[in-house]
């Protein structure tokens, strides 16, 4: 399996996609507990829309750009899956969100967030 199509890529993917489709408290089920206290529903939404605020139109593709299994920074934890870098795309703008995945009681969850491309 190609590590993008990786099930840690497609657990990104997943929360990309809610993010897009302003499934903000679906997002937010996503999150480790630690994050979930971080981020509210409603921070998660303040955040993303802030991110893609000067989109013409709302994003409508999204698609995991780069995995890694190997990282510094943010230290990897043992329970760290792998990183994902999503690309949120408009017809002309471009934005994304790196997240790192970890498994946590037989489930996935996102355990950081990087907002916006670099």
């Amino acid at each position: 399996m190609n590590s993008v199509q990786s099930d840690y890529a497609q657990f990104a993917l997943v929360f990309a996609k809610a993010l897009m489709n302003n499934e903000f408290e679906f997002a937010h089920d996503l999150l480790t507990e630690e994050l979930k206290i971080e981020y509210s529903p409603v921070l998660l939404e303040q955040t993303y829309r802030d991110m893609v605020n000067y989109f013409l139109i709302p994003a409508t593709e999204i698609s995991v750009v780069c995995v890694m299994e190997d990282w510094q920074y943010p230290p990897k934890q043992t329970t760290d899956i792998g990183w994902a870098y999503v690309s949120i795309n408009s017809d002309s703008e471009c934005e994304a969100v790196a997240v790192i995945v970890c498994k946590k009681q037989d489930r996935y969850a996102i355990r950081h967030i990087e907002w916006g491309r670099p």
